[in-house]
């Protein structure tokens, strides 16, 4: 019984040491590892790479988009600096941070814009009429920018050929016929999918609309509202009310269609970029 007693005894002692060893071997290698000039070098090159990530913005059933952060992997970047031989700015290793609070999963949110920090803006045009389209789709493309089309379901059908022509620009589900009645929505959604070959990301409301914003969950899309309208005035009001990761909701009437060059170069003189809906409300 003694015997057995030691040996427990001898074993337990055994293992105890190999597991100091193993921490106190551990400990002086990473001690080792932060005094290697690579790894200094690393951190401090760091600073110029991270970003903080931002989280989205939440208040009442209102939301305004994230943003992720950008870390240094310390760990990839030194081993393959080690490998290498030296410090090498190429073989710096990163990896995303993601917000704690997000849009990817909030589909229950009126989504007002993006993420304060972007000088980035998107044009949005819902089209509800046929008249027209041409000739704003004549004018972002001579001006080289992406826009992001909101477009009834009706009026997909009639403009199949236009829709797969547009190919650089953005195309939503607006409604049908300008109703949200589930089955023809749904038919509209997978018939503009299957033209655009894109998934679609959004629904459209310019007033709060508890049906729509159920549909919409049900269907994985995010609905924006935004805040600025314009029915005419577009340079002025635009001019008025340039921010950074804002939206403009634009209606296609010959008013707008008249300052719509002037306002697109207007928007790019004072440095913002615009980009497609997804863009800028991509986290």
């Amino acid at each position: 019984m003694g015997d057995i007693l030691n040996k427990k005894i001898i074993n337990s002692i055994g293992l105890l040491l190999i597991g100091f060893s193993f921490f106190t071997t551990t400990y002086f290698l990473q001690r080792m590892r932060e005094k290697d000039p690579i790894m200094i070098e690393i951190k401090e090159k760091s600073k110029e790479y991270e970003k903080e990530y931002s989280n989205a913005q939440i208040t009442g059933n209102h939301m305004i988009s994230g943003k992720k952060g950008i870390k240094v992997d310390y760990e990839k970047s030194y081993t393959k600096m080690k490998q290498y031989g030296a410090f090498n700015e190429s073989l710096m290793v990163m990896k995303e941070v993601l917000p704690i609070i997000s849009i990817e999963k909030n589909y229950d949110k009126y989504i007002l814009g993006g993420n304060r920090k972007e000088k980035k803006v998107s044009l949005v045009f819902p089209i509800k009429e046929e008249n027209k389209i041409e000739k704003v789709l004549t004018i972002v493309n001579q001006k080289e920018i992406p826009v992001t089309f909101f477009i009834d379901g009706i009026i997909i059908e009639k403009n199949t050929a236009l829709i797969k022509k547009a190919h650089n620009h953005e195309f939503e589900l607006l409604s049908y016929q300008n109703s949200y009645h589930k089955s023809f929505f749904t038919t509209a959604l997978a018939y503009l999918e299957m033209i655009t070959e894109k998934e679609a990301n959004y629904c459209y409301t310019e007033k709060e609309n508890e049906e729509l914003l159920k549909l919409c969950k049900k269907k994985k899309l995010h609905t924006i509202k935004p805040n600025i309208i314009v029915k005419k005035e577009l340079y002025r009001t635009i001019k008025n009310n340039l921010n950074d990761s804002m939206f403009y909701s634009i209606e296609i009437n010959n008013y707008n269609i008249r300052e719509l060059s002037t306002t697109i170069d207007y928007i790019e003189e004072k440095g913002y970029e615009i980009v497609k809906l997804k863009e800028l409300l991509s986290e």
